[in-house]
């Protein structure tokens, strides 16, 4: 129960989520078994109502709806995050075959198939936030920190994957998913890379043990048996329901085999608890293997990109893509998901998700995409199951597709526009189309030269007609090296010569105008992520030009989404609507559990289980002393044996006197402190210009307020200055004469000295800055009480989004590294105060008035000197 101070007064109520009663003394809120009091003056209150607590089942009158997001990244494909899956590519390692000792670089575990690695939950992206990463990889210092964020590389392989740095729509990914699918402080991520050879069908296998182990780990809800004994007396606990909890998952590229195998773990896990349906939604983008690549459909895919489109530079360079049948699979998501739940529709599954993969989404390496059969489409009117992103031929376009002249033939719904990396439309860039119609003229260019030499094969080596291109910046290094190894192969000693020929120019035209074509395919490929809510990538489709991908998603899943859409954002009426929605429509919109309970998922469930188990050793006792509660929410190692010490030598009143005190409370990994009952930080608090510039305006107020000496009356101040009214800041104003860093350099500066003066000001470190709320009592003889409080954290972490410079971030990053996390301090700590002054009706005149007076002091006195100056002159002349 905190601490606060209790005043005898009138009738009040405060409102609070919960149940209120009334004390004519003071104010007991309840909220499941959270009591907090709360003093009470002539319809002041004073104190801090508690958040509502968070049990295992909290007794609100109602359960409320708030889910789970968790979203499935696709392939790592940055040579320099990922290098040892390009060394699997080399050394032809199938990542998915542990025989072959796979490395794992940025890819998934396959030691270990429910890896923490692997997880990335909300708790800990949150710390990873208050540690610097919010800071470093905020919208406005992205562009400057990039040698720092290697400290958080976890945050940009997971939530960098999807939020991206987009300037145009300004919109963040995880933070629109998560409010419209009731997840609000809920996102979760999952890692979905394997690398080039990974099968789709070993994914989703791979998938349902995280989609498992997350569940168990991380998804609160609880038995239905439970649930059901009390839910008549106790209505909130079914807010640990699956139907109040629902589950979107969201899978990209490879990571959308492994969301649809987290689908299927999380079901096992509910129908475990009992629980005969659950609500889950699921979202396929740019999906990577939908089916497999297999037969016919191999066949056909090696003569539309081997023999037709790439033909000889294929088979010399990346050749060994199709002699080793490095693409060909026997199972995709859709055949996989057949055998593994019996059933064509996934039990009614396949109902329950939405795809948007663009009909250009074709590229060479991320083979094979397209869309699942039967998925609901965001993007197609049908279902686009074509292996080819364009074709060239005689006649009529085949279903789906349409003539662009010539003998060009596109699909329907492509990406044609070209963007920049910030998500703006490149206005210089060629469209998709412009990009195949080069390649292909650039391919028959080479193809007719090459059979001219066919038949004079003397003019083989004939110097180039034209300079030859540069490839640095446009083939990756690794492709070049390749390259350069199958022509010094196929060359020998006249590789020179070879590529200062006409015949290399030629070719070599033709592969750079296929890269072309490759990078837009890669661009629609990544569009459902990074394009996602920009206006204008729609743009040149027949309709919806003027929607967004998002606006596609969202029309398309409206009547398949387990989602409210509230017709009012007041908290009691969206409650109510939530209710009436699980209770009602969304009846309709739940999944059998059932359909999970199958002996291929089950086979992963084990070892699912088998790899979670936690065995008991000798040392476990000692562990949980040292660890102590595992709820406990601060950062410091060993809080357990910490506590234990402070509470062994009395240390757990929580008040302090100094910042020493302070420190000390938080290594002994406190939750609270108080400096209400310190004289002297208080009267340290008062003396600070922070302070005295707050009661001088409220003096001000107080002196202007018509009812000043005729009645009493109370006020809550509020700065005048909405600018101001975020808090206030403590220990002075430092120097704004250069960049923090320059002052950092030249501590002798007279310049600067205002900024070393607030580095040696206690409460600079203690409290700095504030949200100081002031409530202000008047009496009808003047004398004025202001109450003054504050809840604070004591840490040394940076700002969460970058609001500060970033020498002031970084300096934090640093000392917050060594405080927090390497000495043990607790950076959760709570620092509060609660104190009041008294003021005179003469003091609060002098308050607002104390500058003005010495200005009037000052002006009269320079009057009187004046005039015996003159006095002087005319008595001495």
């Amino acid at each position: 129960m905190s601490r606060t101070r209790i005043v005898k007064g009138s009738y009040t109520k405060i409102s609070q989520e919960g149940h209120s009663m009334y004390s004519n003394e003071n104010i007991i809120t309840t909220a499941g078994n959270s009591i907090t009091e709360i003093g009470v003056k002539n319809g002041v209150s004073y104190g801090e109502p508690k958040d509502p607590p968070k049990p295992p089942m909290i007794d609100y009158p109602e359960p409320f709806l708030n889910g789970d997001i968790i979203f499935c990244n696709g392939y790592l494909s940055n040579p320099k995050k990922n290098f040892e899956s390009y060394l699997n590519v080399i050394t032809d390692k199938v990542p998915d075959d542990r025989k072959v000792k796979p490395l794992r670089g940025a890819n998934m575990s396959e030691k270990k198939v429910t890896d923490d690695e692997d997880i990335m939950t909300n708790d800990e992206l949150e710390k990873i936030n208050e540690k610097g990463g919010g800071t470093l990889y905020s919208e406005k210092n992205y562009k400057d920190t990039e040698r720092f964020r290697w400290l958080f590389a976890a945050k940009e392989q997971f939530e960098g994957y999807w939020e991206g740095y987009d300037n145009v729509s300004g919109k963040r990914y995880s933070q629109i998913f998560k409010e419209y699918f009731h997840a609000k402080g809920n996102a979760h991520f999952i890692n979905g890379s394997h690398g080039l050879q990974s099968s789709g069908a070993h994914r989703v296998e791979h998938g349902i043990a995280q989609g498992y182990a997350w569940a168990k780990r991380k998804w609160n809800i609880k038995e239905k048996s439970e649930i059901d004994k009390i839910k008549d007396k106790n209505p909130g606990s079914l807010s640990y329901s699956p139907q109040y909890k629902p589950v979107t998952v969201v899978g990209h590229s490879q990571g959308a085999a492994i969301a649809a195998g987290v689908a299927l773990g999380i079901m096992y896990y509910a129908n475990e608890l009992g629980w005969e349906e659950m609500s889950i939604n699921i979202l396929f983008l740019g999906t990577h293997q939908p089916q497999g690549l297999y037969g016919q459909d191999y066949e056909g895919f090696k003569k539309y990109y081997f023999e037709d489109f790439i033909n000889e530079w294929v088979l010399e360079w990346v050749g060994d893509i199709f002699s080793k049948e490095k693409l060909y699979q026997n199972q995709g998501i859709y055949e996989k998901m057949n055998e593994l739940l019996g059933d064509s529709s996934w039990g009614g599954l396949i109902e329950r998700a939405v795809q948007f993969t663009f009909p250009n989404d074709r590229a060479l390496f991320v083979t094979r995409m397209g869309d699942i059969p039967y998925v609901k489409n965001a993007c197609s009117e049908k279902d686009n199951l074509y292996i080819e992103s364009w074709g060239f031929y005689k006649g009529e376009s085949r279903e789906g597709f349409f003539s662009d002249g010539d003998g060009y033939h596109f699909p329907k719904r492509l990406l044609d526009k070209a963007f920049n990396p910030d998500g703006s439309p490149n206005e210089k860039g060629h469209t998709f189309r412009q990009c195949v119609k080069e390649y292909w003229k650039a391919y028959h260019y080479y193809k007719d030269y090459r059979n001219e030499i066919r038949a004079n094969p003397q003019k083989k080596y004939t110097a180039a007609l034209h300079p030859i291109p540069k490839i640095g910046r446009v083939l990756p290094l690794w492709f070049q090296d390749i390259m350069m190894q199958s022509i010094a192969k196929k060359e020998g000693i006249k590789k020179q010569v070879y590529m200062e020929s006409e015949l290399y120019r030629r070719k070599l035209h033709a592969l750079l105008a296929f890269a072309k074509v490759h990078e837009m395919e890669l661009q629609a490929h990544f569009a459902p992520v990074g394009l996602m809510f920009n206006k204008g990538t729609l743009s040149s489709w027949e309709q919806y030009q003027d929607q967004t991908i998002w606006d596609r998603i969202q029309d398309a899943g409206k009547d398949i989404f387990y989602k409210v859409h509230y017709s009012d954002q007041r908290q009691e009426d969206k409650k109510k609507q939530e209710k009436e929605y699980v209770e009602g429509e969304g009846k309709n919109r739940l999944i059998k559990t059932s359909i999970a309970n199958t002996p291929g998922i089950k086979e992963w469930v084990d070892k699912a289980k088998e790899e979670l188990k936690v065995e008991k050793h000798w040392y476990s006792d000692i562990l949980d002393w040292w660890n102590g509660n595992k709820e406990y929410d601060g950062s410091g190692w060993g809080h357990g044996a910490r506590q234990g010490f402070a509470e062994a030598i009395g240390l757990t009143g929580g008040n302090i006197d100094s910042i020493v005190e302070a420190g000390l409370y938080s290594m002994l990994q406190a939750r609270e402190v108080d400096i209400s009952n310190s004289d002297r930080l208080v009267r340290d608090i008062n003396e600070d210009p922070a302070v005295i510039d707050r009661e001088k305006l409220i003096a001000e107020l107080v002196l202007i307020n018509p009812k000043y000496l005729k009645e009493d009356f109370t006020f809550d101040f509020v700065h005048p200055d909405p600018k101001k009214r975020n808090g206030i800041q403590l220990g002075g104003k430092r120097s704004n004469e250069k960049s923090m860093w320059e002052q950092f350099k030249n501590p002798f500066s007279t310049k600067y000295l205002d900024t070393w003066k607030v580095a040696v000001n206690e409460l600079a470190w203690l409290l700095r800055s504030i949200n100081l709320s002031s409530v202000v009592e008047v009496k009808k003889n003047g004398t004025v009480y202001i109450y003054h409080k504050f809840n604070d954290q004591f840490d040394l972490r940076p700002s969460s989004n970058g609001e500060r410079v970033i020498e002031y971030d970084v300096a934090c990053i640093i000392l917050g590294f060594l405080y927090h996390d390497i000495a043990g301090g607790n950076d959760h700590m709570k620092i509060k105060g609660n104190w009041s002054n008294t003021y005179s009706k003469e003091q609060i005149d002098w308050k607002a008035n104390s500058m003005k007076r010495i200005e009037e002091g000052m002006k009269k006195m320079k009057e009187k000197m004046d005039e015996n100056r003159l006095k002087w002159i005319r008595d001495t002349h």
